[in-house]
């Protein structure tokens, strides 16, 4: 399988989400207070769902959980998982650049 056939796979879309958790723990919730969803939202203009934050849970973040009324607490994680969608393209690059 080459690069371009593994950036289709659900294998690849976890791993992408999962180094950018790494690299960006401290932009949204630095004091690690809890964000609630509509907070989480408004610093990406929408562009996440439910879906991808409950999924982001289940990656096995063991302090991680998500309350009913969707506050965020506990891992650091589960609140940066949701850099998913602006920093995608940044590590596509960089593989991209490393493949060369």
């Amino acid at each position: 399988m080459n690069y371009e056939q593994f950036k289709k796979t659900k294998s690849y879309a976890i791993f992408s989400d999962y180094m950018q958790l790494m690299t960006g723990m401290f932009f949204l919730d630095p004091e690690n207070k809890g964000m609630t969803f509509s907070e989480l939202e408004k610093k990406f203009d929408g562009d996440l769902t439910r879906d991808q934050i409950s999924m982001g849970t289940d990656m096995g973040h063991d302090r991680g959980e998500i309350q009913e009324e969707n506050q965020f607490r506990g891992d650091w994680s589960v609140h940066t998982y949701i850099l998913s969608p602006c920093m995608r393209r940044s590590l596509e690059l960089a593989v991209e650049l490393m493949s060369k």
